[in-house]
């Protein structure tokens, strides 16, 4: 059931206030919401840290607000002020529409008297027809919120995108790489900078060209693949990488291992583990994921999962892949260094053997 928040004049339960806000929550409001919300004020409530903080959550969350604007009282008007801040569906009433403020005035409300009968009667046909009206209306926020915006208001995540198709996380992955960052992760199942981009995939090589330029301005880069997942693809009839040896010379060779040069920095890469080395580590079933930290410490991600046939990305941005790109870091560090002897060991990748670094 849907619920709705009654803001209203709140004194001592004797005091003449009370019992009109009490007549009027039992004569009119109640009556006429109660089939189909759960109606509530603020002295019924008890589920908060303090009343403040519980009424704050109501006025934000609730479906519906029944505001009585009655006496011009200033907790009326502060909690009311929360509500319009956001937009929310509200419903005002009052004993005098007369002495409503200027800047409330220009809003609609039904005026009741509680010492009349057929004003009570009045009002709750008013209500019933203010309540429908509405509930056909969409709620408009009263400023244009972008993703950044929302983000910095409420520190919440957003899941921005969601595409559905084999190719179309390379062009989300695109945009990402041509934007200002500072670091990059990227875990693949293969790898587009060790193969280069697979023949027929135009989404895949703007994505390669965008991320070595980004890696050519100094960008951190953190790599890791799977030789499996490189494996399968050199091994596929279908596939072709007729720029992997173009790919493999842009990498950097020495003792330590694979890596590309990063402006004055070497970015090494990593692989998935052998199975053998944790017991609950499956190599086949690794997450593919491209995340950016942006220069201001943000962060924002593409994940990629196959369901059947079916291949879906997922693109979100907020405080939660902060924490997920830390947990990717870690598994970063905790991982193998990826070696040439690896590359030199896959079927059909013709790695030249040098002795020195390049």
């Amino acid at each position: 059931m849907k619920t709705c928040f009654v803001i209203c004049p709140l004194s001592e339960s004797d005091s003449d206030t009370r019992k009109r806000s009490d007549l009027l929550l039992r004569l009119v409001i109640t009556p006429v919401l109660a089939s189909k919300y759960n109606v509530v004020r603020a002295d019924q409530l008890h589920d908060g840290p303090t009343l403040s903080a519980s009424i704050s959550r109501h006025i934000l969350t609730v479906d519906l607000v029944v505001a009585d604007l009655s006496d011009s009282n200033p907790n009326v008007f502060y909690e009311l002020g929360k509500r319009h801040a956001w937009g929310g569906r509200t419903v005002h009433l009052t004993n005098n529409i007369r002495t409503l403020p200027f800047d409330l005035s220009h809003h609609r409300a039904i005026e009741y008297n509680m010492a009349d009968p057929r004003s009570i009667d009045e009002a709750s046909s008013q209500l019933t027809a203010a309540i429908i009206a509405v509930e056909q209306q969409p709620i408009q926020a009263p400023a244009d919120l972008t993703p950044e915006s929302i983000i910095a208001l409420s520190g919440a995540t957003l899941l921005l995108s969601v595409n559905d198709g084999r190719r179309d996380h390379y062009y989300l992955a695109e945009n990402l790489a041509q934007r200002p960052c500072k670091s990059i992760f990227l875990m693949q199942r293969s790898s587009t900078l060790i193969l280069g981009p697979e023949q027929g995939w135009p989404a895949e090589e703007a994505f390669y060209n965008a991320l070595i330029a980004k890696i050519k301005q100094g960008t951190k880069l953190f790599h890791i693949v799977s030789l499996e997942g490189i494996s399968r693809h050199l091994s596929r009839d279908t596939s072709a990488f007729p720029s992997a040896q173009n790919a493999l010379d842009k990498l950097y060779r020495s003792d330590h291992g694979v890596g590309i040069k990063a402006g004055k920095n070497i970015s090494y890469f990593k692989r998935v583990a052998d199975e053998f080395t944790d017991v609950d580590l499956k190599p086949d079933r690794q997450a593919r994921a491209f995340l950016v930290e942006f220069d201001d410490g943000e962060a924002e991600g593409i994940l990629v999962v196959d369901l059947g046939g079916r291949q879906s990305s997922f693109r979100f941005r907020g405080p939660i892949v902060r924490t997920f790109l830390k947990s990717c870091l870690e598994f970063y560090d905790q991982s193998p260094m990826l070696q040439w002897s690896d590359l030199e060991k896959l079927p059909k990748l013709r790695v030249k053997k040098r002795g020195k670094a390049q």
